[in-house]
């Protein structure tokens, strides 16, 4: 008895031979270990000036629905971007096989109005190792919550939502 898998299930087709030797080429060309691929499968990766490679990049979002505390906000997409990985293997990929090796940099796109409270070093915290960078930009939104809680300490009824990207490397 033949037992489909979960994307047969689904209709959705099993790779072909093929495209999974093109997909272990594009991974043999990554790594430098395929000189010979061609153009067309060659995978350019771009790092931050002074890094020597970007090993991943994680996205987080954040809220703050009451208050309009951009670093509350901030803080909170910063570790939705992190929160739910494990990288048991990552000392290994680092030079020298430490985390002090480990670079960081975390932008956070934040409304304008509120981008001046935002407390980069409290975003910063978030990150339990590494040299960390944060870079604060214009973005994220603020949008109605549709009530204002004096007791919140709502000065409107705005809910500030940032955005984060991650990008960890050496």
């Amino acid at each position: 008895m033949r037992v489909a898998n979960a994307r047969q299930l689904r209709g959705v087709p099993l790779p072909s031979a093929r495209t999974r030797r093109g997909a272990r080429r594009v991974a043999r060309a990554c790594a430098g270990g395929d000189e010979a691929a061609p153009s067309s499968d060659v995978v350019r990766t771009t790092a931050p000036e002074g890094w020597t490679r970007v090993l991943f990049i994680e996205v987080g979002f954040g809220c703050d629905g009451h208050g309009q505390n951009a670093t509350k906000a901030a803080v909170r997409a910063a570790r939705n971007a992190i929160e739910f990985n494990s990288l048991p293997a990552m000392r290994a990929l680092l030079p020298g096989g430490s985390y002090e090796s480990m670079r960081i940099v975390a932008t956070v796109a934040a409304p304008e109005k509120y981008l001046a409270r935002l407390d980069e070093a409290a975003v910063a915290a978030v990150f339990p190792y590494g040299d960390v960078t944060v870079k604060a930009v214009a973005g994220g939104l603020a949008a109605p919550s549709g009530v204002a809680l004096d007791a919140l300490g709502d000065k409107g009824d705005d809910m500030v939502i940032c955005v984060c990207h991650v990008q960890v490397g050496y």
